[in-house]
């Protein structure tokens, strides 16, 4: 567990954000830090090493950020949060709260509702547990329809995504019985769905930022054999 952001440390990491998480050097470390997390999820699963290279590169560029979305909004729901938040107690949608300038703005608070608040809401309303959530985490890399696919890709991934969601029904049905299990089957669905929905309302927010409020990216010295992590 890390240790508590000071209040100090807070108000500079909203000053540098100006409502921007990937212009701070804290915040593209974190994003670096997600992205491995992302690929290490990934080479755990038994699938990874049945791949080619190409086939596991589109996968993580097709997932990694709905991965991220869903990765944060547990640990948010873990920390009883309505509204993503990190371990160390910062939030993204602080720079954007009554006490700063960005809620003059009613487009970019609505959008960084969007990506930062809205997503929790299914996480509340359902409620997951820590083995539904390593189901679902599994299953989100496992789609066969991603495009680009080699064929032999998309058999092995329908084979493992049967597999895995059969998985996560069995369990669902004996934890909860047919009609509520099957319910919640359905729901757990619908958090990838939200997740991919998150990333790319986070994707708006960026846009809408760079075009508005530009302001000089600090810069992150990376080592070139991860730089390509950054293109994911």
């Amino acid at each position: 567990m890390p240790e508590l952001i000071s209040s100090n440390e807070f108000y500079e990491l909203i000053a540098q954000f100006g409502g921007e998480i990937g212009q701070s050097s804290r915040g593209t470390k974190m994003i670096l830090v997600k992205k491995l997390l992302c690929i290490g999820i990934f080479k755990s699963l038994p699938i990874f090493a049945k791949l080619d290279v190409n086939d596991q590169i589109i996968i993580l560029k097709y997932v990694s950020r709905a991965v991220v979305y869903l990765c944060c909004c547990f640990v948010s729901y873990e920390l009883g949060s309505h509204t993503l938040i990190e371990k160390d107690g910062f939030y993204p949608m602080a720079p954007f709260s009554d006490e700063f300038s960005f809620k003059e703005d009613k487009t970019l608070f609505a959008l960084a509702n969007k990506a930062f608040s809205k997503p929790m809401e299914p996480f509340h309303r359902i409620g997951i547990s820590k083995e539904e959530f390593s189901l679902i985490l599994a299953i989100i890399y496992l789609n066969p329809d991603i495009p680009g696919l080699s064929e032999f890709a998309r058999n092995i991934l329908s084979i493992e995504f049967s597999f895995y969601s059969k998985m996560l029904l069995n369990y669902l049905h004996n934890k909860f019985g047919i009609d509520a299990g099957t319910k919640k089957y359905a729901e757990c669905f619908h958090l990838i769905s939200t997740s991919f929905i998150g990333a790319q309302n986070f994707t708006s927010l960026y846009i809408y930022q760079e075009a508005l409020y530009k302001r000089p990216p600090q810069s992150l010295k990376i080592p070139n054999s991860l730089k390509a992590i950054f293109s994911i």
